[in-house]
């Protein structure tokens, strides 16, 4: 019980900014395991944040701003984490291209150009997402995308291949079984069919094992940085999926 407890707050320290008052004094398997499973509760949390502040908010502005606003703190409320992936990973792609070694510039702590620009595109469009879902009233279809986007990360953990280098994304994949990923989804079923998005399931599915194959095929590997780059891209598109629906 403890380490499910210590892998709960650890997953929301690490993928949340949310405050965590704990420190966990030794890191045993299980607990890797527990923090893996618990990723997508991180989603759950902050679409919480993302649609009360919303409701908040909104009687006292104009609601174009205040979804506006709460849209990029709901950016700042993860720490910016898997957006900096995604410039990584558009950097090493571009760089493969020319004749560069891709995992060295995943690795640079330098943003390029070419990866600003792909990654200040990606935030225009998901503030843009977000605020119209929000001034639609859809908060069931946000909370649904952002706990699947997150799942499909846990996901991708269990299913794929990573970087040798890849230390941390190892022992959460070494530490998770197929029992515990398939009370995850089924857990996940449910949460859907109550939220009344199940739909989104395959959809996040398909869009994952496409961004695997592009990774596999582009950059020649997935690390970190690739597993942040599909949990942005998931998130990005099902929010549109939702809208253009």
């Amino acid at each position: 019980m403890r380490r499910f407890f210590e892998g709960t707050l650890l997953s929301i320290c690490f993928f949340t900014q949310f405050p965590i008052f704990y420190k966990v004094k030794e890191m045993h398997k299980e607990t890797y395991g527990y923090l893996a499973i618990m990723i997508a509760l991180s989603g759950l949390i902050l679409s919480a944040f993302l649609i009360t502040l919303f409701t908040l908010l909104s009687p006292y502005a104009s609601e174009i701003y205040v979804a506006v606003i709460v849209s990029v703190l709901y950016l700042f409320m993860y720490g910016f984490l898997h957006l900096e992936a995604v410039a990584d990973i558009i950097d090493s792609f571009y760089a493969k291209h020319g004749g560069k070694d891709a995992y060295i510039v995943v690795k640079d702590s330098h943003v390029g150009a070419l990866g600003a620009i792909g990654t200040f595109s990606l935030v225009i469009l998901k503030v843009a997402a977000l605020s119209t879902l929000l001034l639609e009233g859809s908060f069931l279809g946000i909370v649904a995308v952002l706990y699947l986007s997150r799942m499909m990360a846990t996901g991708a953990i269990y299913s794929f291949d990573f970087h040798p280098e890849s230390g941390f994304i190892l022992s959460m994949k070494e530490a998770l079984e197929r029992k515990s990923m398939l009370l995850l989804f089924i857990i996940s079923i449910m949460i859907l069919l109550f939220l009344g998005h199940l739909l989104l399931l395959p959809l996040a599915i398909m869009i994952t094992l496409f961004l695997h194959w592009w990774l596999q095929k582009y950059i020649g590997f997935l690390n970190g940085d690739g597993l942040g780059f599909i949990i942005e891209f998931n998130e990005l598109l099902l929010l549109n999926v939702l809208i253009f629906s």
